[in-house]
């Protein structure tokens, strides 16, 4: 799942319909912005990494605007596939997910807070974004808390992604692995600067979550073995 949609962007179509979209959402106004939407509404379902829908984004709409646009329809999209997740939660494929340690985890601490634990859980790199919005979907999580947690503890991430996008000079560097073009040295002071500041916001974020979800955890497994 997680590998299939980083294998797919390497076909040519796909690169060509990413940068249709692309020039479509900064010359389409709301019709490109609904576009993007929709893609992200897919693009969730089919785990496509988030950095790549938000900096879509950052490119196209600059920053902050793409975080407007991205928040929502990530959080749209996660949606999604938390009620696929859900779905899928009835099958044999379920069935062996709960068995995952990691999920048991996961499971555990959201039956003990649901909404701040799945709120830190999108803080914390605890596993890949884009497979949370399963893993949460198998959980009794309501989906109005999964929904809350997702949009806003996406929000300094998603910040990060956007920014990193706003930096390119052609939708082409979506693609590039060694990250977007610096060519002159406004870029280079723009780039520096923004990121080294988004990660050190970043940085206290993540630790101060991972601590939260540490006491959670250790919570939820003494009130797990309470008589």
């Amino acid at each position: 799942m997680l590998t299939a949609p980083l294998v797919i962007t390497q076909v040519p179509t796909v690169r060509a319909a990413v940068f249709s979209l692309a020039a479509t959402m900064q010359t389409g106004g709301l019709y490109g912005l609904c576009l993007y939407i929709l893609v992200c509404a897919a693009g969730s379902v089919l785990t496509v990494p988030l950095w790549m829908l938000s900096g879509l984004a950052g490119f196209a709409y600059g920053f902050p605007r793409a975080v407007g646009a991205a928040l929502p329809g990530i959080t749209l999209g996660a949606c999604c596939a938390f009620f696929i997740g859900r779905a899928l939660a009835r099958t044999t494929l379920g069935d062996a997910l709960r068995d995952h340690p990691r999920f048991r985890m996961i499971e555990a601490v959201v039956r003990h807070d649901g909404r701040r634990i799945a709120t830190l859980l999108r803080v914390t790199p605890v596993m890949p974004q884009n497979l949370l919005h399963y893993a949460l979907g198998a959980t009794a999580l309501p989906a109005r808390d999964f929904a809350l947690a997702t949009f806003t503890g996406l929000i300094p991430v998603t910040c990060m992604q956007a920014y990193a996008g706003s930096l390119l000079h052609d939708a082409t560097e979506l693609f590039r692995q060694g990250g977007p073009s610096l060519r002159d040295p406004l870029t280079w002071a723009k780039a520096l600067g923004g990121i080294a500041l988004t990660a050190a916001v970043l940085t206290v974020v993540v630790r101060r979550a991972q601590k939260a979800l540490a006491v959670a955890v250790a919570e939820a497994e003494h009130n797990g073995r309470a008589p």
